[in-house]
């Protein structure tokens, strides 16, 4: 071994030097020691490799967080016996690096799970759950990890070092003889077969994590989503199941099995099948699954056969074709019963003799087989989805409920770009209206079936119109517009004859006969993005313009049943939960249809009236679900069953008046944390945004510490929603809350030492404070049944701490008396509705509050300025949401959709100082010396989908 401080010397000063005069730098400055030299060059070639070695679930954000830092902080340094050489590459669970074993001398791996996540109990049991996976096997083509530790806080693995390439890297390079694909292809399977016969599944088998020695020997990497599948007390006893991912899909979607897509449970031939696609892709350099998008390609692993390799290539044996046929077939239950079974067919044939597979695989290929219910991701990758509540869809939960299959074809209909939302079918079932914003503004465009041509119906207004929904007969749409100040309106099925319904309403849904729509007067985003509660649900008659209150219980997107008796619709009980209701259309006793933490919404009425279909999160992704339902009674009958469908998010479900069919938007939302400057004196914002926190992880609601150098904020991950503490760069981030409850809207105290937060840690949503680190909890709120706490802020002084409020005007309490202090709503005016008060931000005096009005009729809210001392309410600006205060106790600033808008509360002068079209602002903060601005944002894209039976 040569001495390592000269091999790093050379290999430093060889990085600064042009890749392509390196080879004369070493041959000069090693002079005649070739084996100095290849060290040299050998560390180089990994350099250029970084990233490749071992790759880490795509699920996590660690590489985003880790993006920013260097690697070499550590170079050069020795971590227990290990000296670390140079960096390989970093991943999800952590950053990889060539070091030296000081006692056996010889090269090493060195996998260290970063600090930030040490204390995350999820990602530190599954880096110690690959260790312990891979220990338990001893065998060629899998990765020797030699130890793992912990050291002072720092836990990390020691790996074997393989000096080679991976699988991908020689995939790019083009595709392979089958002959060698074949021998690669045993040896991964022989990898499999030992970790099977141990009880261990993979989940995650693709060209990433194989690689490939210069000899041929391979070796198979990244146990992170090892599963245990033998009963605990056998063989591979160790625990590496998802204690805190339940219904979770795993793994890298390209390569996912059938049944993982599903989230069903898993055995030992979803490795078989993913390897099937590994095989696919080595001889024809393509993937077998492919689409524009996520659901597009789960779409084809459940749905699509994939062309026959032998049909790409014709030089490769029709038996290698039927191993691969074999391996990818749809129904587990006719692949190779084992890996070792796949191993001896490639093996045989790879040696000349015969596989024994001669077409066994043929009864999947006359087409689109059965259509298996579709289970997608959460989050993250996001989640999910969302408009500010979206970032707070609830836990899924463990319920009684069934699951069904249906026989659906699923097809795209829209990919303008951007989002598509509101489908609704013509009566004829050949058309259909949406809403985009393909021309610049939210209008509602018309599309037939078979046709990638949509007519743009509402292309004459520059105002919003969305929300489109054909009448019975088809001759009409009823939507929601902004023009004429906006309201419910009509137009003909030509988008000609366009006149106002109602001033108020959204989500118009029509009566069976045609007469009349039934609307609420709360519009949102997505189903944690209430701003109104509670919101009546009204019925009009569209030729009298009269109107019938149905109920004053909260309520909002209906839905008439077949024979006009009932209507369904969703709200939001006393305790925060988001669940579906009935009432007879004519009012009365309201009847829930769920009742449970899972979020429930978007019902639907099946065509013959005996059952309701609804969209909800219960078993981990928003998807689609049914239960009986007794239209006249409104009674319930049975559980509900799941009717899941190829999306990760779904929404906006509509069926087509025969019930054969149904539309829905399939939507991928990211929220991450932005920051601007912010010049106070001239009142500009800078142009290009920082990013502050990266990936599919939804995070929002962030707030400035007062010495301006760390950022709390919200953030929703596989299955929890927590609080996080990062530096004003993003850089450090630290989980502050890791339990099942659900904290959101931290604020920083004004002496930095606590934080307050909403959290439904007592049941319901109720005001709390704690350390910065999450300790010493404590309730301030304490709402009667029926009312619940909204995100509370801090008075200047830190002595108080104002509580929002579902129903109407804040509650200030004092800290130190433990006394509270309801605010007064003004005297109301003549004519004046009812109205709430949610307060955003407290003045540096301590004598004004800056929020915005919310009024019960279902207008725009407006941002209010409310005078502790008088107990005036004054509007600052007609439109807008989310204000802060500036230092001057005289300025804000408040966001609006996607723009950000400075005021003077004084001379209510406004004027627009920032932009994120076409993306949407979330929340806001401000830097104490108002010289940064801080701010959420969404991105959404959305497209129709249709699921017809077969």
């Amino acid at each position: 071994m040569k001495d390592l401080a000269q091999i790093e010397e050379i290999y430093h000063a060889a990085l600064d030097v042009p890749e392509g005069e390196r080879h004369a730098f070493l041959l000069k400055t090693c002079g005649g020691d070739t084996e100095l030299r290849h060290e040299v060059e050998s560390l180089l070639g990994f350099d250029a490799k970084a990233g490749s070695f071992i790759e880490s679930p795509p699920d996590d954000l660690a590489a985003a967080m880790l993006a920013g830092r260097s690697g070499h902080d550590i170079l050069g340094k020795q971590i227990d016996r290990y000296r670390i050489i140079s960096q390989l590459g970093s991943g999800g669970m952590g950053e990889v690096y060539l070091a030296e074993d000081t006692k056996l001398f010889r090269k090493v791996a060195l996998k260290l799970l970063p600090a930030q996540f040490a204390s995350n109990s999820e990602r530190k049991l599954r880096f110690e759950r690959e260790a312990r996976a891979v220990s338990a096997l001893n065998h060629r083509n899998i990765i020797t990890i030699h130890e793992i530790q912990e050291i002072d806080g720092l836990s990390f693995m020691a790996t074997e070092f393989v000096d080679g390439y991976t699988l991908s890297e020689r995939i790019a390079e083009g595709p392979l003889y089958w002959k060698d694909a074949a021998v690669i292809g045993a040896q991964i399977a022989s990898a499999l077969n030992a970790a099977h016969s141990v009880g261990i599944v993979h989940r995650d088998i693709k060209p990433a994590n194989i690689m490939i020695r210069p000899d041929g020997d391979v070796k198979v990497l990244d146990f992170g989503l090892a599963k245990l599948t033998a009963p605990k007390g056998e063989s591979g006893s160790f625990d590496t199941r998802d204690h805190n991912a339940q219904n979770r899909v795993m793994g890298t979607i390209h390569y996912m099995s059938p049944e993982q897509a599903l989230g069903s449970d898993l055995d030992t031939r979803t490795d078989i099948f993913s390897l099937g696609v590994v095989l696919y892709e080595m001889v024809t350099g393509n993937r077998p699954f492919i689409g524009p998008s996520d659901a597009a390609v789960y779409n084809a692993i459940i749905n699509v056969q994939p062309a026959p390799i032998c049909d790409l290539n014709p030089e490769i044996p029709q038996e290698f074709g039927n191993i691969v046929d074999l391996a990818m077939t749809k129904d587990r239950d006719n692949r190779f019963r084992s890996a070792a079974d796949l191993q001896d067919a490639l093996r045989n044939l790879a040696s000349g003799k015969s596989s024994g597979i001669a077409g066994r695989a043929s009864t999947d290929r006359s087409g689109a087989r059965r259509l298996l219910p579709v289970f997608a991701l959460v989050a993250l990758i996001v989640i999910l989805s969302l408009g500010i509540g979206s970032m707070y869809l609830n836990q899924p939960v463990a319920l009684s409920q069934k699951d069904t299959t249906r026989n659906f074809k699923f097809t795209q209909l829209t990919s303008q770009g951007g989002e598509e939302l509101f489908p609704s079918f013509s009566p004829d079932g050949r058309s259909f209206i949406f809403t985009s914003r393909e021309s610049g503004n939210w209008d509602i465009y018309f599309q037939r079936l078979g046709d990638a041509n949509p007519t743009n119906l509402t292309k004459d207004s520059p105002l919003v119109d969305t929300q489109g929904v054909y009448s019975p007969d088809g001759r009409s749409i009823a939507f929601r517009s902004e023009r004429e100040g906006g309201g419910i309106f009509m137009m003909d099925a030509a988008g000609e004859s366009v006149r106002r319904i109602s001033p108020l309403g959204y989500h118009p849904a029509w009566s069976p006969d045609g007469t009349e729509i039934a609307y609420g007067i709360d519009d949102f985003e997505e189903p944690g993005s209430r701003t109104i509660t509670p919101s009546e649900l009204w019925r009009i008659n569209i030729f009298t313009g009269e109107k019938r209150l149905v109920t004053s219980s909260d309520a909002v997107q209906p839905s008439w049943s077949p024979n006009g008796l009932r209507i369904a619709f969703w709200g939001i009980s006393s305790a925060g939960q988001r669940d579906v209701y009935t009432v007879s259309a004519n009012g009365g006793e309201v009847f829930p249809v769920t009742n449970d933490a899972a979020t429930d919404w978007n019902p639907v009425w099946a065509a013959d009236g005996k059952s309701l279909y609804f969209l909800s999160d219960r078993d981990g992704s928003m998807n689609l679900w049914q239960v009986a339902i007794d239209e006249v009674s409104g009674e319930v009958g049975g559980i509900p069953e799941a009717i899941r469908i190829p999306s990760q998010y779904s929404k906006f479900l509509h069926f087509s008046p025969d019930g054969k069919s149904f539309s829905y938007a399939q939507t991928t939302n990211y929220s991450n944390l932005f920051r601007i400057a912010f010049d106070p004196h001239t009142e500009t914002a800078g142009k290009l945004p920082v990013e502050i926190t990266r990936g599919s992880q939804i995070s929002t609601n962030p707030d400035i510490s007062p010495d301006g150098r760390s950022i709390v904020f919200d953030s929703i991950g596989d299955t929890q929603e927590d609080l996080f503490v990062s530096d004003s760069d993003g850089n450090s981030i630290r989980q502050i809350t890791n339990d099942v409850h659900k904290d959101r809207g931290p604020r920083w105290s004004p002496d930095g030492k606590q934080i307050s937060v909403l959290s439904d840690a007592s049941g319901k949503y109720e005001c709390w404070i704690m350390r910065i680190d999450g300790s010493e909890r404590q309730k301030i709120s304490s709402f009667p049944e029926g009312q619940w706490a909204q995100i509370p802020i801090w008075s200047p002084d830190g002595r108080r701490l104002l509580c929002n409020t579902s129903y109407g005007y804040p509650i200030i309490y004092d800290l130190e008396s433990q006394e509270s202090t309801t605010i007064l709503p003004p005297p109301a005016a003549d004519g004046e509705t009812g109205h709430r008060f949610m307060a955003l931000s407290w003045s540096p005096d301590g004598n004004k509050l800056l929020g915005h009005r919310l009024d019960f009729d279902g207008t725009e809210p407006t941002i209010q300025l409310y005078d502790l001392t008088t107990t005036r309410l004054e509007p600052v600006a007609d439109f807008g949401y989310r204000a802060v205060w500036l230092a001057d106790g005289r300025r804000c600033i408040f966001t609006y959709r996607d723009k950000l808008f400075l005021a003077d509360t004084k001379t209510k002068r406004i004027r627009e100082i920032f932009s994120i079209t076409p993306y949407r602002f979330q929340s806001i903060t401000i830097s104490k010396d108002n010289r940064s601005i801080y701010y959420s944002m969404q991105k959404s894209e959305s497209d129709i989908w249709l699921a017809t039976t077969e």
